[in-house]
């Protein structure tokens, strides 16, 4: 059964996070030129954002009790505004947008070829690929050709805590970020075991390698595994 939002903010309030703190212009100019062009490309968007508009409020409110302030959806979309945005802000923007683009998707199935848990999984990932491309150009990230040595690896990890710092100081991270290749996890009847030190022999054979993100970002404290092949 689909939990309404109100009811998930009765089990989770997070009341630490009622107190919102300024997110840095670069942060918030990189996920306007994420997100928006996304959700502006979807089939059946007439361009129009009293979805994104109500969404906007009805997180505000139920989320932290407050109204959207004047000009915060038009400053979102321009990149910049007069004042800098606010995490929880930032936290109602994300939620509206995502649910808008979620519920057009839905709305016209035969624009796609995959199913609508697949073209939601996509949607997501062509913003954070726009994302991180914009930081990867800014922080002039140095990544390895491939993950086949020690070396490879060590200049992945050098970008990693860049990245990780990057959106610390822009707060979108509370106050920390720590990435691991050092994984002991278990998700349903998988299982998950791994070392750094078994990292690249894993991945040189074909299999699949095994990081864990822990962040406290505005929504919360969040650890979360990923697991990838072999480039």
């Amino acid at each position: 059964m689909t939990r309404t939002l109100a009811e998930i903010v009765q089990e989770k309030p997070f009341t630490e996070f009622a107190d919102w703190w300024p997110v840095g212009a670069n942060f918030t100019s990189f996920m306007s030129n994420a997100i928006y062009p996304e959700w502006h490309a979807l089939a059946g968007n007439d361009g129009q954002h009293d979805a994104v508009i109500r969404y906007l409020a009805h997180y505000l409110k139920t989320v932290y009790g407050r109204d959207p302030r004047p000009g915060l959806l038009v400053d979102f979309i321009a990149g910049e505004g007069s004042e800098p945005l606010q995490s929880g802000e930032f936290d109602a923007l994300s939620y509206a947008f995502y649910r808008a683009a979620f519920e057009l998707i839905e709305a016209h199935p035969a624009a796609y070829e995959g199913s609508v848990a697949q073209e939601r999984r996509l949607f997501t990932k062509r913003v954070g690929s726009r994302f991180f491309a914009q930081v990867e150009t800014h922080l002039r990230l140095d990544l390895p050709a491939a993950l086949k040595t020690p070396a490879d690896l060590d200049q992945l990890k050098k970008a990693i805590d860049t990245v990780g710092n990057f959106l610390t100081r822009e707060g979108y991270l509370r106050d920390h970020f720590a990435f691991t290749f050092d994984v002991q996890a278990r998700q349903g009847d998988h299982e998950i075991k791994q070392t750094e030190g078994d990292l690249l022999a894993i991945l040189n054979v074909g299999g699949y390698g095994a990081a864990m993100s822990s962040n406290h970002c505005m929504r919360g404290q969040f650890n979360e595994y990923i697991l990838f092949p072999r480039e």
